[in-house]
């Protein structure tokens, strides 16, 4: 036996062992797809490597999300406008405006209590073109309200009212902290810079503090005669919601 023949039979085995464990790195494993399939109840959290799209929200159940207070409002800005779901309308046999309404629709089979990726509610949130819902040039949903809705469905879709937890803090109101997130979930769905409807762009401070110097914010939350009802289907705001509104106009539009 030659040199060079006794130094291959040397290193050879070595030699292939490490091309093994080279060949054997996590990159070249294939892994298959990893299309989001939620198959058990994990509080709306994705465990299979999906999108979050929770958008920050609690959705782990350590807070209460309330039918009437949380999810109706999203449904009847977003949803319930005239030619759409509302309860003269009813495109498509869905109605959103009131919790019998909704678990009514399409023959009871608009939601799914417990099933959310089973929900036609929850799944056009997602969709593109023409079933995309809310319909273009309508903005969609957030990320948090579209988890608020998922959590909603996924704890059972219950009609619950929590009710009044807490006083109504009326001091030191600001626009950023108390009456953004009213406009956004009451109103921002119909009076967005895209669709303006009835000609009200709702979408910053300053198109909000003009709508409030002219009294027609309050008067139309509050319903109050002589002005359109808002939202025009549903619930109107809550008596704290338009208190808020009422000193943020006192203390100078802050």
């Amino acid at each position: 036996m030659n040199c060079t023949s006794f130094i291959l039979r040397l290193v050879l085995p070595t030699l292939i062992t490490a091309g093994i464990i080279i060949g054997c790195h996590d990159d070249d494993i294939p892994t298959g797809p990893t299309d989001r399939v939620d198959t058990v109840d994990n509080g709306g959290t994705d465990t299979t490597g999906g999108t979050d799209t929770t958008g920050g929200v609690d959705t782990t159940g350590t807070s209460k999300f309330c039918f009437e207070q949380d999810v109706l409002p999203i449904l009847v800005s977003n949803c319930a406008t005239s030619g759409c779901h509302d309860n003269v309308s009813r495109e498509e046999g869905v109605d959103v405006t009131s919790y019998a309404a909704v678990m009514a629709s399409k023959g009871g089979r608009l939601v799914r209590a417990g099933l959310p990726d089973n929900s036609t509610l929850y799944k056009v949130l997602f969709e593109t073109g023409e079933e995309q819902m809310p319909p273009p040039p309508r903005p969609r949903l957030t990320d948090a309200q579209a988890a608020i809705i998922r959590r909603w469905i996924q704890e059972g879709a219950k009609n619950e009212d929590c009710g009044t937890t807490t006083a109504c803090d009326t001091v030191d109101v600001t626009y950023a902290a108390d009456i953004k997130p009213v406009i956004d979930l009451r109103c921002i769905g119909c009076h967005n810079s895209l669709t303006r409807n009835g000609a009200v762009d709702l979408s910053t401070q300053d198109l909000v503090r003009q709508h409030a110097a002219s009294g027609k914010l309050v008067g139309t939350m509050s319903r109050a005669p002589g002005y359109s009802p808002m939202p025009p289907s549903g619930p109107r705001a809550t008596d704290c919601e338009i208190a808020k509104v009422r000193a943020w106009i006192a203390g100078g539009y802050r």
